[in-house]
């Protein structure tokens, strides 16, 4: 003969069952962002002028080309206590949009460059929307100012 014995289970409550708590962890990491931009330049070439079979001297019109300066920029190391995803997007928007506030007053210069330099209304035209352009940006991450520091002084341009 066997014996069964029943338990009663009704009275059992899992007080940890309904909790799925996890403490984020938060990560600290120095920082630095790199963009490298490429501005518009008017050149303006001016050939030497001649005198033609008439005896008459003639200067050809000027030829008008645009060139693009190319220039790196570095941001200040930036500590972040909890680095993620959305921190690295903020903080390399953050330095897009301080380097196209910069470059506001760059892409003005050019404008009254083109204006007072350039004097074929056809180039002119086709200049005239030209900007400035951030060409690409990078962001270096490390877990000590230190290694931040030294990476970046061996990498400036």
């Amino acid at each position: 003969m066997w014996l069964t014995v029943a338990v009663d289970t009704s009275a059992y409550e899992d007080v940890n069952a309904n909790y799925n708590y996890q403490k984020s962890i938060k990560v600290k990491k120095f920082v630095y962002v790199v963009l490298k931009i490429e501005k518009p330049i008017l050149d303006v070439y001016e050939p030497t002028g001649y005198t033609n079979s008439f005896g008459l001297y003639e200067k050809p019109d000027p030829i008008y080309s645009i060139n693009y300066q190319k220039e790196t920029y570095t941001t200040d190391i930036i500590e972040i206590s909890d680095y993620n995803i959305d921190e690295k997007h903020r903080v390399l928007d953050d330095a897009k949009n301080k380097m196209y506030s910069k470059l506001k007053f760059v892409d003005d210069a050019f404008s009254t460059n083109l204006w007072v330099n350039c004097k074929d209304d056809n180039k002119s035209k086709e200049f005239k929307g030209l900007n400035s352009e951030i060409t690409d940006s990078q962001i270096f991450e490390f877990d000590s100012y230190s290694e931040a520091s030294i990476h970046k002084q061996n990498n400036l341009e």
